[in-house]
């Protein structure tokens, strides 16, 4: 019994098996007859430079951003892992969330029509930073809605 309870009293610091690639998002805008090849892709809420101090203390208490950027990058997580639908329809749908509120830069000077996104993944050990495209999304009208 004591054996059984040992583990739960003090517990290993070993969190990881093993460091797995990470998930980056990118996104881009197309217009009607542009294709995903010749994107001009940019980072999805890439993290900051600097953060002043205030800036620090600020983020510990409240920052909404991070929260909702985490979750995303949980989706992508599970589908690198393999699953699909609810992950892209969520990355989807905060995507054009993100659109709407304009937080998303539009890059070029061209109509922008439809929004695309795509994974790589990023391993940390690879002396290629920009990591390998492993999934592009279809593209996606901003008033169209993603499915739940």
């Amino acid at each position: 019994m004591l054996l059984r309870l040992l583990p739960a009293l003090l517990p290993s610091w070993r969190f990881f098996d093993r460091i797995g690639p990470s998930p980056r998002i990118d996104y881009a805008w197309l217009g009607a007859t542009d294709s995903p090849e010749h994107a001009q892709w940019q980072a999805f809420r890439p993290l900051p430079a600097r953060l002043s101090w205030w800036q620090f203390v600020r983020r510990l208490f409240w920052n909404p951003y991070w929260n909702e950027t985490l979750f995303i990058v949980r989706c992508a997580e599970r589908m690198l892992e393999g699953e699909t639908g609810f992950p892209e329809a969520e990355i989807q749908r905060r995507l054009q969330r993100a659109a709407q509120r304009g937080e998303l830069s539009a890059g070029t000077a061209r109509p922008h029509q439809r929004l695309v996104f795509r994974l790589r993944a990023v391993m940390p050990d690879e002396s290629r930073p920009e990591g390998q495209v492993v999934f592009v999304s279809a593209p996606l009208p901003l008033g169209e809605s993603a499915s739940p």
